[in-house]
């Protein structure tokens, strides 16, 4: 019986996971901050999509309003 692994390609993965796999990686390997325990894997697991929706909602939010960044305040 020969057993093959799923094949995955990047053309299925959606931005709000691919966000959320660069949000974790940061989080894994963060420094501990003194006085501030590290979360557990689910608590991770959820900060990542929870900053992945929130960069997602900034995103959607930016393209319908246009800021010049080099107007002067």
């Amino acid at each position: 019986m020969s057993a093959t692994a799923p094949r995955i390609t990047t053309d299925a993965i959606e931005l709000r996971d691919w966000i959320a796999a660069q949000v974790i990686a940061a989080l894994i390997i963060a420094p501990k901050q003194p006085g501030i325990s590290r979360q557990d894997m689910d608590g991770m697991s959820r900060s990542a999509y929870d900053y992945a929706a929130a960069m997602i909602r900034a995103r959607d939010d930016a393209e319908t309003v246009t800021v010049d960044p080099f107007a002067s305040r």
